[in-house]
């Protein structure tokens, strides 16, 4: 891995680290800059976070930033979800699953840069039950699954969206890609599409540009987080969609 596409993983981190998303730059800068066939900068960009993700539970837990009840039903959906979702990845034509995708990633930007608005709690009651969260989990996972992407670019700002803080909205993510991770990394080391040496490094990148970026979240108020959330999952949006209409 170059010292260039080092510091940008580094930046990636950072955004990671600050908003929970922007980790889905990675796969076309590893095959651009680095030369990387598809499947293993996919493989190793999706791998890499699962430490990140591990060491931001413990810190959000540690401030107080994290929410089991919100967390769990949210995994156990992505979970579920995700396993036809990967099932479905062979059939489904990939370049129209991506579009959709970004269709639904800058829609759910959109609605968490709107104000909310008070309603007395009910209009979004049923995305803070159990069997809410399962479904956002569920449908995350599902999308991820037969997209490759990861699901915290979708979760997050539909959480955001329906009320939900955005640290809290975070930690969830985090906790849900823990198992997306996993499972994906056995089917692609099975499959024989991961750089170990290139992982190792990426890693270490994106653990860093985490410790930076949740430094800084800790100073951003949440009305400014919610704004940069929302923006940043738009502009990705649009940004997976140019590229696999243009690609």
């Amino acid at each position: 891995m170059s010292l260039g596409v080092f510091i940008f993983c580094i930046v990636v981190g950072v955004l990671c680290g600050t908003t929970g998303v922007g980790g889905i730059v990675l796969p076309p800068a590893f095959m651009y800059w680095e030369g990387m066939e598809t499947h293993s900068a996919m493989a190793i960009t999706l791998s890499s976070f699962m430490v990140p993700s591990l060491f931001a539970i413990a810190t959000f837990r540690k401030r107080g930033w994290f929410d089991w009840k919100a967390s769990l039903p949210l995994a156990v959906g992505g979970f579920v979800g995700g396993i036809p979702g990967g099932s479905l990845n062979a059939y489904v034509p990939g370049k129209w699953l991506v579009c959709l995708l970004a269709c639904i990633i800058i829609f759910a930007g959109v609605a968490a840069v709107r104000p909310q608005k008070e309603e007395g709690g009910t209009r979004y009651a049923f995305w803070h039950r159990r069997r809410g969260l399962f479904c956002i989990g569920a449908f995350t996972g599902f999308m991820a699954g037969m997209t490759g992407a990861g699901g915290a670019v979708l979760s997050i700002p539909w959480m955001v969206a329906v009320g939900y803080s955005p640290l809290i909205s975070m930690g969830a993510a985090m906790l849900m890609q823990v198992g997306i991770i996993l499972t994906a990394t056995v089917g692609n080391a099975m499959a024989g599409h991961m750089l170990w040496g290139a992982l190792f490094w990426l890693t270490v990148a994106l653990v860093l540009g985490f410790w930076i970026g949740m430094r800084i979240v800790m100073y951003l108020p949440v009305r400014t987080l919610r704004i940069i959330i929302g923006v940043l999952c738009v502009g990705l949006g649009f940004f997976l969609l140019f590229r696999n209409l243009l690609g």
